[in-house]
């Protein structure tokens, strides 16, 4: 399955009869879905609808969508201008205002220079469709190229950390010994009954056991690689929930582990962290 960046770019330019059009659509990494639509007023009747295009084309990131458009030829403003004088002549005679007073520096600034007739609303509404499957087609395919790069460098990451824990599995009968001669040295000083003694250093010991932690590590480690290679697209909260797990398991080995054997387990910590850092910008 193609995985994908929360970071994008894609652009599209057109020009038409009825007008020129520029998209541009930006996205970067975040928790949630977070859509910002910068449009020309008079095509605010559009900011639903683009709402809609990005929340089903995405699922997580801040997504910006910048629209420029510049309308051609007059006859609709000049249509639009005579309705609203009208308009406002009413208003102004429902509280005794003199008709004189609708001039058109009064009708500029209650309206954009620029109307989309209501008629033309379907015009506009097909040619912004347009543009905007050329300008997501280009954003979705640089986070599809992202994501592969994002994916492959935390394939090459696990791999390193599976060899980092397979060689802690080895050193951990070393480790045990280790632990109990240190205990055994350090209980003699209380000159305890020698089989108390080997019972309370064993016990001791068995605290100190990182059994448990490199189990749930692995476990981790196979859960990452399997949703790496999973159908789904919005896969990126659970590698980072992961990868924080992954985190935890290795906080409680750097406590316990034993200082000849703290090497690994740092090699280990610095690579989870290098991991963590990439697929927080998985979608």
């Amino acid at each position: 399955m193609k995985r994908r960046s929360m970071t994008g770019y894609g652009k599209a330019m057109r020009e038409t009869p009825f007008a020129r059009w520029l998209f541009e659509i930006s996205s970067v990494n975040r928790k949630g879905l977070d859509i910002t639509v910068n449009l020309p007023p008079f095509l605010i009747f559009l900011d639903p609808v683009i709402r809609q295009w990005v929340a089903k084309s995405v699922e997580r990131g801040t997504v910006t969508v910048r629209i420029g458009c510049e309308l051609k030829g007059v006859k609709h403003v000049e249509a639009h201008l005579k309705a609203e004088k009208k308009r406002w002549e009413k208003i102004g005679k429902s509280v005794n205002a003199s008709p004189a007073d609708i001039t058109l520096p009064f009708l500029l600034m209650q309206t954009s220079a620029q109307q989309v007739p209501l008629d033309q609303e379907k015009v506009v509404y097909k040619e912004a469709k347009e543009l905007w499957d050329k300008s997501a087609a280009a954003w979705l395919l640089m986070k599809e190229e992202e994501g592969r790069t994002l994916a492959k460098e935390v394939k090459v990451r696990v791999k390193l950390v599976q060899k980092e824990v397979k060689e802690i599995e080895q050193f951990l009968p070393q480790l045990m010994e280790h632990y109990l001669d240190k205990i055994m040295d350090r209980l003699k000083q209380f000159k305890l009954d020698p089989e108390k003694l080997k019972a309370e250093a064993i016990l001791q010991a068995s605290r100190s056991d990182v059994t448990e932690e490199i189990v749930r590590l692995k476990s981790h480690l196979e859960q990452m690689v399997k949703y790496l290679a999973a159908r789904e697209i919005s896969i990126g909260r659970t590698l980072d929930f992961l990868a924080q797990e992954m985190g935890r398991e290795v906080s409680t080995l750097s406590a316990k582990i034993a200082m000849p054997f703290i090497h690994q387990v740092l090699r280990l910590k610095s690579e989870i962290e290098k991991i963590r850092e990439q697929v927080q910008n998985v979608e």
